[in-house]
């Protein structure tokens, strides 16, 4: 079941080493094979919970096998309604993100403090079997904190993806925090501490 995700290529396949259902991700240029095997790298010394698990890396055909999720992503979540119409759900997703993004810059279960470098809603999971939980996927351009690679760019120095917590109070008027990507690796994605809708907007803060 292929699926078009970027740029590379994304098939739902049965890993056979260890028999279970797994996500096979394969380069379709020169650049993603770099990217891939950047994700492979990163992955391979995380064992956080909420990221999702790498199975087996093939650095001849640069393919890499990926634990299969079940679920929706946050962005899917936003586009269907479904974070405005649920506020106690979506203010436990985001929260699940937050803390998850604040084990990784602290170098909780990995071995090292790890920017994920391309946190946006695409790339949070909502897994099926934990509604109100995230999972973090796409770690192609993560990197260690304070080890920057030449290839790839920061993007949390030009965010161009915003989250904005929302908090109705009478009538039609709202107030909004907005939650956005900082210059600093470690303060990118504070701790949220109330029910909200969630805003997605695309110009940068």
């Amino acid at each position: 079941m292929p699926v078009e995700a970027g740029v590379s290529k994304l098939s739902k396949v049965e890993f056979a080493r260890n028999p279970c259902p797994a996500l096979l991700k394969e380069p379709r240029n020169f650049w993603d094979e770099i990217f891939i095997a950047n994700e492979a790298y990163m992955l391979d010394e995380i064992t956080h919970p909420r990221v999702r698990r790498i199975l087996a890396y093939d650095a001849a055909s640069h393919r890499v096998f990926l634990e299969y999720v079940e679920g929706t992503t946050l962005n899917e979540l936003v586009q269907a309604g479904v974070t405005v119409k649920d506020h106690s759900r979506t203010h436990k997703i985001l929260q699940s993100v937050a803390e998850t993004m604040a084990d990784l810059h602290t170098g909780i279960f990995c071995e090292r403090p790890i920017v994920h470098n391309d946190l946006k809603s695409m790339n949070v999971l909502v897994p099926t079997a934990r509604p109100a939980e995230a999972v973090l996927i796409d770690f192609s351009h993560s990197y260690f904190a304070g080890n920057l690679p030449p290839f790839i760019a920061d993007k949390q120095q030009n965010p161009v993806v915003q989250l904005g917590i929302c908090r109705p109070r009478s009538g039609l008027a709202t107030s909004r925090t907005v939650l956005r990507a900082t210059s600093s690796p470690l303060a990118s994605w504070p701790i949220m501490a109330t029910p909200a809708d969630i805003l997605l907007t695309a110009r940068p803060p």
